[in-house]
């Protein structure tokens, strides 16, 4: 269970990571609102279509990364129930 414990230390940053990716996308939309000229609001805009997506993905992959961590968990588990050495 050693990589449970670093997984369990892991979580906060990682939730974090999503977190700061959010708060770059509400930056450049409040960017997009200053902005004088077209270009530059639409630059900020994808920017924060960017961070957002960035945001999502990062979610998924952590989803993902905690449930193959968690079924390996469970494998190892069940191995040592019928296999105790």
């Amino acid at each position: 269970m050693r990589g449970t414990a670093s997984f369990v230390q892991r979580l906060p940053y990682m939730l974090l990571q999503a977190d700061t990716c959010r708060q770059r996308a509400v930056e450049a939309l409040r960017r997009a609102a200053q902005a004088k000229d077209l270009s530059t609001k639409s630059a900020f805009e994808d920017a924060a279509d960017c961070w957002l997506l960035l945001a999502g993905q990062v979610e998924w992959i952590n989803s993902r990364k905690s449930s193959i961590r968690e079924e390996w968990i469970s494998k190892s588990a069940v191995s040592r129930r019928l296999d105790p050495e």
